[in-house]
This record gives C-alpha cells, sequence and structure tokens, in this order.
C-alpha cells in the first residue's frame, strides 16, 4: 500500500527460510523501470506472518528492509533506506554461521544479490529487520 493504493509487485526472487518462518524478495513496483535515479529502484522486502492480520497461514506483513519504495536506483551500499540497487535478478541464502541457531536472536540470514546493470555481486548480511548491503569485491 502506498499513498492509498495497492501496488503490483514485481519480485525477481526470494528466498524461504522455514525455520524463522519468514520469506526475503527483491523485486520493485510493476511499470517501473530505466536506469536513472528517478523512479524505483529495487527493493529487498521481508516477509512474515502477523497473526493479529487475517489468515495465521498467510504471509501478510510485507517490510522494506533495503532501500524503500520512490528511492532510485543506484549503487550504494550501507543500511537500510541508504542503499541503493538497479536489478538484482538472483539471490542465494548462505548458511548461518556456526553458533547462530535459527531460532535465536542472533541469527543471522547472509544473502548474496547479483546486481546485473552495476555489475556487481553484492551482500546482505540481515539480521531480524535489520539489513546491511556490501558490494563483494572482484577483479574486473
Amino acid at each position: 500500500l502506498r499513498n492509498g493504493k495497492y501496488l503490483d509487485m514485481n519480485f525477481r526472487d526470494a528466498v524461504w527460510d522455514t525455520a524463522q518462518e519468514h520469506i526475503l524478495a527483491v523485486g520493485k513496483p510493476y511499470g517501473s523501470s530505466g536506469t536513472t535515479d528517478v523512479g524505483y529502484g529495487a527493493v529487498l522486502f521481508l516477509l512474515s506472518k502477523h497473526s493479529s492480520i487475517g489468515n495465521d497461514s498467510a504471509y501478510n506483513e510485507c517490510k522494506a528492509i533495503a532501500n524503500k519504495l520512490g528511492n532510485g536506483r543506484g549503487w550504494r551500499d550501507g543500511t537500510g533506506e541508504q542503499v541503493r540497487f538497479t536489478r538484482p535478478h538472483s539471490m542465494i541464502r548462505l548458511p548461518q554461521p556456526p553458533g547462530a541457531g535459527a531460532t535465536s536472536s542472533n541469527a543471522i540470514d547472509a544473502l548474496i544479490l547479483t546486481d546485473i546493470d552495476n555489475r556487481a555481486v553484492r551482500r546482505a548480511d540481515i539480521t531480524g529487520s535489520d539489513v546491511r548491503i556490501s558490494t563483494v569485491p572482484y577483479n574486473q
């Protein structure tokens, strides 16, 4: 819901964490295109179940955790709304480090995303709904 209107979303990829019962998805609204800073850049969302909203078995809460709707495209590492992507297309979830139990409060999700217009591989380290995005260095 944005400005009182529902948005049709185009999710590029998602990973499902059955232990923490959430889904991490990257996407943007339909109809937002181009490679300039204007318009919508891709956003990393956390989808979770919220028992006070409708059906208990549905993923009914969607929170932007990296970038935000309305922010432009770009390439910026950082946290939360500071982050910018262009077109991340694929992501994988890395295994959790030893000792970070799947249901503990210190559980960390680590994702690798390909950001194709930026010709970059990006890493997302996520604890709860806090995220830090960094670019994986490589030789061109």
